[in-house]
């Protein structure tokens, strides 16, 4: 295993190897507000962003265009804009959606289709 490499369950993406050793290794969960991953919805034509983790249950789709369509229930999955992070990975769905006057750009609230404390195995994608 390698740093970088993405961390799945069957509903989705867990996170990404941070640390490995020939015996073990580190995940930081894409929960984690140190995890940033480029995402996209899953909609014709697709709006792509940076998500990061807030809490177990919040993740946030940001520097999104001020233009782009976005509703509430909207999937969300890797953008695969990342070499080691292949696209249409599951990710959760958009339950809020907010203008970011700082940034000129719309945010988006994301619930995780991952429950992160029922987390007993994972695949490591190479």
């Amino acid at each position: 295993m390698r740093p970088g490499q993405p961390v799945v369950v069957p509903e989705g993406l867990a996170g990404k190897i941070q640390t490995a050793d020939a015996d073990s290794s580190q995940v930081l969960l894409v929960s984690s507000p140190r995890l940033v991953v480029g995402a996209m919805t899953l909609r014709n034509p697709p709006v792509a962003g940076l998500l990061r983790g807030e809490s177990e249950s919040v993740l946030i789709l940001e520097f999104v265009s001020a233009g782009a369509s976005l509703d509430v229930g909207d999937r969300v999955m890797t953008s695969g804009f990342s070499s080691q992070t292949p696209p249409g990975i599951p990710i959760g769905e958009i339950v809020q959606v907010w203008e970011d006057p700082e940034f000129g750009s719309r945010r988006c609230q994301v619930f995780p289709n991952v429950n992160f404390g029922s987390l007993r195995e994972v695949y490591v994608l190479r």
